[in-house]
């Protein structure tokens, strides 16, 4: 009995939805929005909003500065002081390094290099040898192939 009660009020507020006769207060209080908070006046729910906006946009902002996984396949050295390696599946020279790293020094067993973060401040140290891989969400080298490399 009381679900049909209840449709019957359901359909009788849209009846009246629908053809404006409801009292302009009550369509003020439906086009309010959001309820109030019962703790909050609304000015700090407006700072509470702000503040975890600008948390949430921080928290993606961090996530996107991880330095990428990188993947030494292998190094080169020529007498003549020229290198080259894989990194990520594509093949680096002198003149072809990528413009988010800087490589610092180059032997016949390592590679040591820098990546340059979105961000001016953020940069990571890296040294790989053939066959390692370096995992930028957690600063370490492992041997072998790890993980998605970007390609």
């Amino acid at each position: 009995m009381q679900a049909v009660s209840l449709v019957w009020v359901i359909r009788t507020c849209a009846c009246l939805l629908a053809t404006g006769s409801i009292p302009a207060a009550m369509a003020a209080a439906l086009d309010e929005g959001p309820p109030r908070s019962l703790f909050l006046t609304p000015a700090e729910q407006g700072t509470a909003n702000a503040s975890y906006q600008h948390y949430h946009r921080e928290q993606h902002s961090e996530l996107k500065t991880f330095p990428p996984d990188m993947r030494m396949a292998g190094l080169s050295v020529y007498p003549d002081g020229d290198w080259s390696f894989w990194l990520n599946g594509k093949i680096v020279t002198p003149q072809t390094v990528p413009p988010w790293i800087t490589v610092k020094r180059v032997t016949r067993r390592y590679v040591d290099l820098y990546w340059k973060g979105p961000n001016a401040g953020k940069t990571a140290f890296v040294r790989l040898r053939p066959n390692q891989t370096y995992l930028g969400s957690t600063g370490i080298v492992v041997e072998g192939q790890v993980g998605n490399q970007l390609r």
